[in-house]
């Protein structure tokens, strides 16, 4: 095992059982950090199909005997970030979810059509979805993670329960996609999804401000707002210049706390 993938694999079979119990029965399951296929034959025992991804190739031997006992498991090693997993509608995602790719996964299965999450992840990851706005842990992963999901923190898991141990204790969180219709009633929600979708084009905070106001104000109130219109209310929200010629990708966490809490103020 590389220390340099930053790998603590669930060696306690009741915390396994209790992570695979949140998932229903007859799931499409998504595995990240499959490891030596512990987690994988539980998921194996319970779900329709168990798609196991593992970026270390030594633990080919352990997967493939997993596989071979269980006929509705499919291995992939490699990157979880490069797969496309957006046509199963009907997908859990889970795993031990090493921290520093938690923010491009979930912005990944925000965008896809995902039934669910639950997941093993470390305590500052809990400490970052339940930050509120002046909490020196508010940030983007704050704020992707409440505008497109419902957040449960479901148990605290002793770091003893790992191999090898990690430096924190872990928690085991429980992500349920937002329904369409909370983005058409709550202003906020629908202003951070738009930024987060056109993030990739990279456009200005004001331009992209703008063009959803005038998009929220067609959809809520079926009335077309101008652009000039729209520029207005985008200078009524007193943001820095700083901030508004920058992209959203390019906010730091104080510029995040101010957008986010004009938007909130106005809204």
């Amino acid at each position: 095992m590389d220390p340099n993938l930053s790998q603590h694999f669930l060696i306690d079979p009741a915390v396994v059982d209790f992570l695979v119990g949140q998932i229903p029965k007859k799931s499409s399951v998504l595995e990240i950090g499959a490891g030596s296929g512990t987690i994988t034959e539980k998921l194996a025992q319970k779900t329709a199909k168990v798609t196991a991804v593992e970026i270390d190739k030594r633990f080919s031997p352990d997967l493939s005997a997993v596989k071979n006992r269980h006929k509705n498991i499919e291995i992939i090693f490699g990157n979880v970030l490069d797969l496309d997993f957006s046509a199963d509608k009907n997908l859990w995602l889970t795993g031990n979810i090493p921290f520093h790719i938690v923010e491009p996964l979930l912005l990944k299965t925000a965008l896809s059509p995902l039934a669910g999450a639950v997941f093993l992840a470390g305590v500052n990851l809990a400490a970052e979805i339940n930050a509120r706005i002046e909490n020196p842990h508010f940030g983007k992963l704050t704020i992707l993670v409440n505008t497109f999901f419902r957040a449960e923190i479901l148990k605290r898991v002793r770091r003893e329960s790992f191999s090898p141990v990690p430096k924190t204790d872990v928690v085991v969180v429980k992500l349920t996609p937002r329904k369409r219709r909370e983005f058409l009633v709550d202003p906020v929600l629908f202003v951070f999804r738009e930024l987060f979708l056109s993030a990739k084009h990279s456009p200005q905070i004001k331009n992209a401000l703008r063009e959803i106001i005038i998009r929220s104000e067609k959809r809520r109130n079926k009335k077309v707002l101008t652009k000039n219109a729209a520029r207005t209310e985008v200078e009524n929200l007193n943001l820095p210049a700083g901030v508004l010629a920058k992209s959203f990708e390019q906010l730091n966490n104080d510029e995040l706390c101010l957008l986010f809490g004009a938007v909130k103020m106005v809204s």
